[in-house]
């Protein structure tokens, strides 16, 4: 069966493998879902747009985001994208990420006794201790994140150590001792990890953020949109690692493995058909898509930051930004069924000064 809709999407904030980047602070990857049949006359409104705001198909979100005029062409783009299709939207923290991923490192049922399986399967427990390390000092977070980029087994060791006399240190005694309890054999299993993700049998870029990101993108459009065809912005260095990850998903059997929380992990894709790449100077849709996630992008670092935030960025943000808002009061709330049209992967802190700064630009019933 062909499908009836294409996700038109782009990435920004990639740092490859260097997890924690203060000065990007954010990765982002997003764009549209449109229909088939409204593409060809989109398309043609993208172009009128474009020429006559003066601009070309080789002028990026990045540059256009530093200048007001630019910034007022991307809200005009996306508020007019947000008539003709649905934007989605996942955005990423990273140094909630590095956070993230100590917790994958040194709570792993595999080799620490004092976590059973049954964790493993609940992402709360598994966010609350993210939020955890999160708060704790910077350093360990910047140690771990250099000692994972240079695959230096003993070092995250070490930092586990240090993460240890953190947790005591702020009255965090129960979860310091379940680290502790994993430090014994953590050396020769993260030496295996290394090992792996450095074979050259896998594709470069399996110990990027990309890889995960990129993954869960798959999950929740597969999970929450008709059938489409995904059309990436070209990026030569990842293209091979999302296809490989792709064709895992799609090609697998079906089935479903339901975590505590109710969230799905789903193979033996029926939604998502095909995964290709296109030149955004080619393809003005991709453009628009761009235009999203640098607004979003940008929207977010202030925010968190405390910074003002004039209305076009506000708004040009708010198709993306606003439905994970809307998503998230729906489950709170208990509103019914409402499909997830994005993803925020940050802490508590980051969530909430976005969260509040979007709300005062969202108009009131």
């Amino acid at each position: 069966m062909s499908s009836t809709h294409t996700f038109f999407c782009d990435e920004t904030g990639n740092s490859g493998s260097r997890f924690y980047y203060p000065e990007q602070p954010l990765y982002l990857e997003g764009g549209w879902i449109i229909s088939n049949g409204d593409i060809p006359k989109t398309t043609e409104e993208i172009l009128r747009l474009e020429a006559d705001a003066g601009y070309t198909s080789k002028t990026k979100g990045a540059s256009l985001k530093k200048s007001r005029p630019g910034r007022a062409y991307m809200r005009k783009v996306c508020e007019f994208m947000a008539q003709r299709a649905v934007p989605f939207v996942s955005i990423v923290e990273k140094r909630y990420a590095v956070c993230a991923k100590a917790v994958d490192t040194y709570f792993d049922a595999a080799y620490n006794p004092a976590i059973s399986n049954e964790e493993l399967w609940d992402p709360d427990a598994r966010q609350a201790r993210a939020q955890l390390f999160y708060d704790l000092q910077e350093d360990a977070i910047v140690r771990f994140a250099e000692a994972f980029r240079s695959m230096d087994s003993s070092a995250i060791v070490e930092v586990g150590g240090r993460w240890e006399e953190l947790l005591r240190a702020n009255g965090n005694g129960g979860a310091a001792d379940q680290l502790a309890a994993g430090l014994p054999l953590l050396r020769e299993h993260i030496q295996g990890e290394f090992e792996t993700l450095s074979s050259d049998k896998l594709p470069s870029g399996y110990d990027s953020l990309n890889l995960p990101i990129m993954a869960q993108v798959f999950q929740t459009i597969e999970q929450n949109s008709p059938e489409l065809d995904i059309v990436h912005d070209e990026c030569a260095s990842f293209e091979e690692l999302y296809r490989h990850v792709f064709r895992m998903m799609r090609d697998a059997k079906h089935g479903e493995l339901v975590l505590k929380d109710g969230r799905k992990h789903v193979t033996g894709f029926r939604a998502i058909k095909t995964l290709a790449f296109a030149d955004s100077e080619e393809q003005p849709l991709l453009r628009a898509a761009d235009y999203l996630v640098a607004c979003c992008s940008e929207f977010g670092g202030l925010a968190f930051q405390s910074k003002p935030i004039e209305e076009d960025l506000a708004k040009a943000a708010m198709p993306a930004i606003g439905a994970i808002i809307v998503w998230a009061l729906s489950k709170a709330h208990n509103l019914g069924p409402m499909p997830k049209l994005g993803e925020m992967f940050a802490s508590n802190t980051w969530v909430g000064k976005c969260t509040a700064k979007m709300l005062q630009f969202m108009p009131r019933a």
